[in-house]
């Protein structure tokens, strides 16, 4: 293969945190009585959810409820919910497999430092990652492609070596756009989302990585 590095996103591919992130924010719109779409939590996933309440603060609740206010509820529904996040079956077995063949790996994501925290303090991810970028290291976040351009640069790499895997539409755009090689996993979406948002390659989970990436 002739790239030298992968750039993991953080949630949905490496942890299965996106349905206890949904979780955490269904409850919190319920208890402030709010109307949802039930598919407002697809539409963002891979955005910060400083974003996601801006938009449920301004267009949901015309500023009723101030997007602090669900954002600082919804932290604590996530912790209480937090012992139910596993890893990505694969993920961390694959992950070490790349590492011992020399491959350098990162991570670009639009989660938390804090919740990235949580989540290496219970599987300890940090040893097998060469660059960690999360949401608080970057201004613009997914789908811009600020995450990924960081996490390049970090690498001392470039684009053209660089492979990206993406679970989410806004990751991919991100990867994309970034100039990456884009895998699309499809623990989140399908693969027909996946293969519109730009993924280059598909795969169902991490065992058909080489198989699939065989030409890139």
């Amino acid at each position: 293969m002739r790239f030298e590095n992968i750039i993991f996103d953080f949630d949905g591919v490496i942890v299965d945190s996106e349905p206890v992130h949904a979780r955490a924010k269904k409850r919190t719109l319920d208890h402030y009585s709010i109307n949802y779409d039930e598919h407002i939590f697809d539409r963002f996933k891979g955005i910060p959810d400083t974003d996601f309440f801006k938009y449920v603060s301004e267009e949901l609740t015309k500023g009723k409820v101030t997007a602090k206010e669900m954002h600082d509820l919804k932290k604590m529904h996530y912790a209480s919910l937090f012992p139910e996040v596993k890893l990505i079956d694969g993920a961390l077995a694959f992950i070490q497999m790349v590492r011992e063949t020399g491959i350098h790996t990162a991570i670009a994501s639009s989660t938390t430092s804090r919740d990235f925290h949580l989540i290496n303090e219970k599987y300890q991810l940090g040893k097998y990652f060469d660059v960690m970028v999360t949401g608080d290291d970057t201004v613009k976040h997914k789908p811009h492609p600020e995450p990924y351009i960081k996490a390049i640069a970090l690498l001392k790499t470039t684009p053209n070596l660089c492979i990206a895997i993406e679970d989410s539409p806004n990751g991919i755009r991100s990867a994309r756009d970034s100039g990456c090689t884009v895998v699309g996993l499809t623990s989140s979406f399908n693969q027909f989302e996946l293969k519109e948002a730009g993924a280059d390659f598909i795969i169902e989970s991490f065992d058909e990585f080489y198989r699939v990436c065989a030409n890139c």
